[in-house]
């Protein structure tokens, strides 16, 4: 079912039979697990509620997955096989490595630099058009700049930059579309599933270039890139209907910026905060690393021969892509990663990632950067995970868009920093430098979160959520005072106690903390 329930009134036209019981405390805006009648009903016929008096069917959750998926396979595929061709065809007209690879950055430029432009094209749609419009547009400038690339080389870097731009979007519109498509459930299983692709498709663009590079003419890869954002745009409409889902409007929003909205949302809300800055740090550290080591490592730290370049480059897309298949399988045993084990994950990943820049053999130099490479791929997946699950529907373009242009932001400093570095000190003071500037980072974080967390549980009580967000480390390792989960589940009858009121009902205002 793919018909969203904006408000109360709707709720017994859409619903079905014995689902639409609300009790008039989640109109006040003071629902809690006990106040939704309907809820067991309504989460067996395909709905959650996302917020009080709010119930949201949710679309078939293994067709928007393929779907997604394939959109995802042929837009990324299409992306990075025009980066690298125009960044190799750039070379072989130049002989010039910088033009190359500022060929070959100029797309991570663009989140940052377009991060306003891109907010405001993916809060002007749904998931669904924004995803169609891209590759569309995707399709015109790859057919524009491979017809035309010959005739001067800066078209190949203005080339990059359109489709990088294309690209921009279309990541935020994908992780709106996780967001809007699955339910908080699901998402720990939709994420990774449709990011394998991610990693599919750089495979798949790496071989071909690998083999066939010298005997593919620009026109030939117009048509090749052309033909992935086709196939993409096909697959985005293909996606079920949605209503737009406007952001809360108030007058502080309404004279604010984005940037600003976004700082009033992080100020106001400190799970997003926590959530949002921890992604942003997993991701611009370890990524990162990655990005430094993974011609460092082979060449300059152990001395092999290029070719070995490739190799390992094989062996960090296998490993992430097993974490990916890894933490679908736990999203879908609903298993999730508490604060012990992000803890253990996290220390055997630095471990890992400093280990195998001291390691002198390649055999066990290689299978820890897999071990790291692995590990830091669940990380990924989890922080990503926790950000889309505890951000609001209705900002979730806002977040998006600056969540990308943050990691991009600092991959591109931590990149510059770390080969800094690496020429400086070598590979393995980077890596202490990276490890120790990740811990403390996530050390702070936690601290602002437990202060955070506990300054919640002791102020008056003003309702409680259906569904507690994900601690941004694990589980919450300071839960709420049992009393105070009594008083919530006591508030809708004139506080009279949890014993006035159904036990089921109880029992799961009780629980809601916990789950």
């Amino acid at each position: 079912m793919s018909f969203i329930a904006e408000s109360y009134a709707e709720l017994p036209q859409t619903l079905p039979s014995g689902c639409a019981e609300l009790m008039r405390a989640a109109q006040e805006g003071q629902a809690s697990c006990a106040e939704v009648r309907c809820v067991p009903a309504a989460r067996r016929a395909g709905a959650t509620v996302a917020a009080a008096g709010v119930i949201r069917m949710q679309p078939t959750p293994a067709r928007a997955s393929v779907i997604l998926w394939t959109v995802n396979l042929t837009s990324i595929a299409a992306s990075v096989f025009s980066y690298v061709y125009l960044s190799y065809y750039t070379y072989t007209l130049t002989g010039s490595l910088l033009l190359s690879e500022a060929v070959l950055i100029a797309p991570m430029v663009m989140p940052v630099l377009m991060c306003l432009v891109i907010n405001r094209v993916a809060n002007a749609s749904t998931p669904r058009g924004a995803l169609m419009a891209a590759n569309a547009a995707g399709l015109a400038l790859a057919l524009g700049t491979f017809l035309s690339v010959d005739q001067h080389v800066g078209i190949a870097l203005a080339g990059t930059l359109a489709i990088g731009l294309v690209d921009a979007i279309q990541r935020v519109a994908r992780t709106v579309a996780v967001k809007r498509y699955f339910s908080a459930a699901d998402i720990r299983y939709a994420m990774p599933i449709t990011l394998t692709a991610q990693f599919i498709a750089g495979a798949i663009a790496g071989m071909v270039l690998s083999f066939y590079k010298g005997d593919i003419t620009p026109q030939v890869a117009g048509v090749i890139t052309a033909g992935g954002f086709a196939i993409a745009a096909c697959a985005a409409a293909l996606l079920p209907r949605l209503k737009p889902v406007s952001a809360a409007s108030t007058p502080a929003l309404q004279a604010a910026g984005a940037l600003a909205t976004l700082q009033n949302l992080l100020r106001a809300d400190d799970a997003l905060r926590s959530h949002f800055l921890a992604f942003v740090i997993v991701v611009s550290v370890l990524q990162g690393f990655f990005n430094v080591s993974r011609v460092t490592l082979p060449l300059h730290v152990l001395q092999l021969p290029q070719s070995h370049v490739g190799y390992l480059q094989i062996i960090g897309a296998t490993a992430a892509l097993a974490a990916a298949l890894a933490f679908a399988l736990l999203g879908r045993l609903r298993a999730g990663i508490g604060f012990i084990g992000t803890l253990a994950l996290t220390t055997i990943c630095l471990l890992a990632m400093v280990g195998c820049t001291v390691a002198a053999k390649m055999p066990v130099s290689f299978s820890l950067f897999a071990l790291y490479m692995f590990l830091w791929e669940i990380l990924f997946f989890k922080y990503q995970a926790d950000l889309v699950t505890v951000t609001p529907q209705e900002h979730m373009p806002l977040v998006a868009t600056f969540q990308f242009a943050s990691v991009y932001a600092g991959m591109l400093v931590t990149g510059f920093a770390g080969s800094f570095i690496a020429e400086v000190a070598g590979l393995t003071t980077t890596a202490v430098v990276f490890a120790l500037l990740y811990a403390l980072a996530m050390a702070w974080i936690a601290m602002g979160a437990r202060t955070a967390s506990r300054a919640q549980h002791n102020a008056p009580l003003q309702g409680e959520r259906c569904e507690s967000a994900p601690a941004p480390f694990g589980d919450d390792p300071w839960p709420a005072r049992p009393h105070r989960l009594l008083r919530a589940a006591g508030a809708d009858e004139g506080h009279r106690g949890p014993h006035t009121q159904p036990p089921r009902l109880w029992l799961a205002a009780a629980t809601a903390r916990r789950r």
